[in-house]
């Protein structure tokens, strides 16, 4: 029996995405009992799966100095035993002061700042301690949402235009005649859910508004594991760089994503069921700034309705 301490601690994004390596390690080792530690606010999902043994979470809204306090006196003081590994998958300071809280394991860290994907990052940490594990998809959720009416013999699209800056923002129009689109191409035999929270509740009603009988609102409806729930059981996720893409993707389902100024090496996951329009081919992309320095946002607006309709479609018959 081995214990690994693994530690991510922010934010929601990069804990989810950590959770495919992990369950991979899981299964390549199911006799290793495995601990994360992380912050309250991302703990809900990673507290519904059976990866793990124990969730050690920590409040959020602290400086790291308070959070290391809080930490070694309240957390790691009362934990019993001791631990063979750390995987150090934050590695700032309060994960560090962490991993020398146990000068008799092995701490492997994963490097903060290199070009590539979060996950592959993930993987090569994962990797200096077990070179065999590979991503494993298939996340058990402990969880069910029955309020939304049957989806045999339709097509179910997630529609999530949750970017957090207007530079990760599709316009509005884009999305109304993405829709329309596909209303025209399918008929009754399609619905859109929107899922998420009080950020997209305009854009979500005014969809619902112009398409009454195909989009299904579950806007502030559900929890993070209830959301996790449903977008497992959806066909293909629609999604600007927020959370909810990433709850797609770590379970398998296509997903689209629509990633404007974000930095799209660090962001955009490289797996065939997933498929990200960047910005990384122009002088300016992946530039991370909330305004557009040329005012027009122009690494998102060239993804017409029209392009974006045929990778939708190419991934629905895949």
């Amino acid at each position: 029996m081995k214990r690994i301490l693994i530690i991510r601690l922010h934010a929601f994004g990069d804990t989810l995405i950590l959770l495919p390596y992990i369950n991979g390690l899981k299964k390549t080792h199911p006799h290793y009992d495995l601990d994360l530690l992380t912050l309250e606010v991302n703990a809900g999902i990673p507290r519904s799966l059976s990866i793990f043994r124990r969730i050690i979470a920590l409040p959020a809204g602290r400086s790291q100095l308070k959070m290391t306090i809080h930490v070694l006196l309240r957390r790691i003081l009362d934990l019993r035993g001791s631990y063979d590994y750390i995987l150090d998958l934050q590695n700032n300071k309060v994960s560090r002061v962490v991993s020398t809280s146990y000068p008799g394991a092995s701490v492997f860290r994963f490097e903060k700042y290199a070009p590539l994907f979060a996950g592959k990052r993930y993987l090569q940490a994962i990797h200096q301690l077990i070179p065999s594990v590979e991503p494993d998809f298939d996340l058990m959720v402990d969880a069910e949402f029955e309020e939304c009416e049957s989806k045999e013999n339709r097509k179910w699209i997630v529609v999530n235009p949750a970017g957090f800056f207007k530079t990760r923002n599709w316009p509005l129009e884009y999305y109304d005649e993405l829709l329309r689109r596909f209303v025209e191409r399918w008929g009754d035999r399609v619905r859109f859910l929107f899922v998420g929270d009080r950020r997209i509740v305009e854009k979500a009603r005014e969809m619902e508004n112009k398409y009454p009988e195909h989009v299904i609102n579950l806007v502030s409806k559900t929890s993070q594991v209830e959301a996790l729930s449903i977008l497992r059981k959806c066909d293909l996720v629609l999604s600007e760089d927020s959370g909810l893409g990433h709850m797609a993707w770590i379970q398998g389902v296509k997903t689209l994503f629509l990633f404007g100024s974000t930095r799209s090496d660090w962001t955009a996951p490289p797996y065939a069921h997933v498929y990200s329009f960047t910005s990384s081919d122009l002088a300016c992309g992946d530039c991370m700034k909330p305004e557009c320095i040329h005012g027009d946002v122009r690494c998102l607006v060239r993804y017409t309705p029209d392009i974006v309709e045929q990778q939708v479609l190419t991934m629905l018959d895949s």
